[in-house]
């Protein structure tokens, strides 16, 4: 968003005014040199209205591809510091220079990395989002792992789009959960680390065990759905297809090291055959695609720690979480998944999501009474209501 039309709010947030910002793809370095504090990645076009929805449009490489392509190289740079300064830096703005960025894919077929501009608009919303429930970031405390259980009501609410979009026919419906679970998993690869570690690391350690099951299953129901239409294949209209597959495979391939396993990671192998079953071409995927597909095809459900404990434990890709109870799926929802959401409905109280954990929503007087050092005084208190209500809040 221009400079002009953000408001201080502390050290590092602002009240942007922009109803969509598509500024940013990726996490820059925070240097005054970086992408972060230049004006690049700004659309060019005139009215948001431009690209429709579920059209595609150029996007930058994200951080985490450049990250494994360099910093685990032998030829790469031995240091983050390096990194930055050598390849993300100069990369990230020479695209930008390119003028390409958040224009229509559809006018510039050589640019690899595409998405939905409405599965762009959820990213950067989830992204936000998780900012706004780090106390942190408000220089507040209100318990421990606030920040884990924030992570997963928004992981919740992107479940819920994904349902929406389930819930309707035809190519729509398809779009729409496409859109959801492009975004979803751009964000669990492309967030911020820190983020990432406290949804994994969260108290309730079962609800973030099974949301990662809920959203493979998800990933299931859309490729199935996709296919089901004729477009699982190379030149698909889904033009992320091998992209998207590899956010996810990348995402879930070490969770059964975090305690992360059985039915909650049993969907991967099938994310596999889809992706074969294609033909889709690896390079077109993320930097590890073609690893992680080796990896995954025929991968245990627990670590290796697990089964030393327990060696007779099964880890084949049909343990789910309720054996004497199994969702059963039927020829248009193979995966079962109107069961499965249906059923975590009815354990949260009928609701998904929500925005309890999200500290742009508390009182003023409820931030002022968290406030950790200095004066009890609302930490937003420069920031308009409407604004807030708005998620327009931003950091820098």
């Amino acid at each position: 968003m221009p400079a002009s039309k953000r408001r201080k709010t502390g050290s590092n947030a602002s009240a942007a005014t922009a109803q969509r910002d598509r500024s940013r793809s990726s996490s820059p370095p925070n240097d005054e040199n970086s992408p972060q504090n230049s004006n690049n990645g700004k659309r060019k076009v005139s009215k948001i209205g431009d690209i429709a929805p579920h059209a595609y449009f150029c996007i930058h490489r994200p951080l985490f591809d450049y990250k494994n392509e360099n910093l685990d190289s032998d030829n790469g740079p031995r240091s983050s510091e390096d990194f930055w300064k050598e390849v993300y830096a100069p990369s990230h703005n020479a695209e930008s220079k390119s003028n390409k960025i958040f224009q229509p894919a559809s006018e510039h077929p050589e640019w690899e990395w595409v998405m939905m501009a409405d599965a762009w608009d959820k990213f950067d919303l989830w992204r936000r989002r998780a900012k706004y429930c780090d106390p942190d970031n408000f220089n507040m405390y209100i318990y421990n792992d606030w920040k884990g259980y924030g992570l997963q009501e928004i992981i919740e609410c992107g479940l819920a789009e994904f349902d929406k979009g389930f819930r309707k026919k035809g190519e729509k419906g398809r779009d729409e959960m496409w859109a959801a679970i492009s975004a979803l998993g751009l964000w669990l690869k492309d967030g911020d680390d820190g983020d990432m570690m406290m949804f994994i690391n969260c108290e309730d350690g079962p609800t973030t065990g099974a949301l990662n099951g809920l959203m493979g299953f998800a990933l299931l129901t859309v490729l199935d759905a996709i296919k089901r239409a004729g477009e699982l294949k190379r030149d698909s209209k889904y033009k992320d297809l091998a992209r998207v597959i590899g956010y996810w495979l990348e995402w879930s391939h070490d969770l059964p090291n975090y305690g992360i396993e059985g039915e909650d990671v049993a969907w991967r192998p099938y994310v596999v055959t889809y992706f074969k079953e294609a033909d889709l071409d690896v390079k077109k995927g993320t930097f590890l695609t073609e690893k992680m597909l080796a990896k995954l095809e025929n991968a245990p459900n627990y670590s290796k720690s697990t089964i030393s404990h327990v060696p007779d434990l099964e880890s084949k890709a049909d343990d789910f979480r309720d054996d004497k109870d199994p969702p059963i799926g039927t020829e248009q929802d193979p995966w079962a998944w109107k069961e499965r959401i249906g059923r975590w409905k009815k354990q949260k109280g009928g609701k998904l999501g929500g925005q309890h954990y999200d500290i742009t929503k508390l009182s003023r007087a409820e931030r002022a009474a968290h406030v950790l050092v200095g004066e009890k005084v609302d930490p937003l208190k420069d920031v308009s209501i409407k604004d807030l209500r708005n998620n327009l809040l931003d950091f820098q």
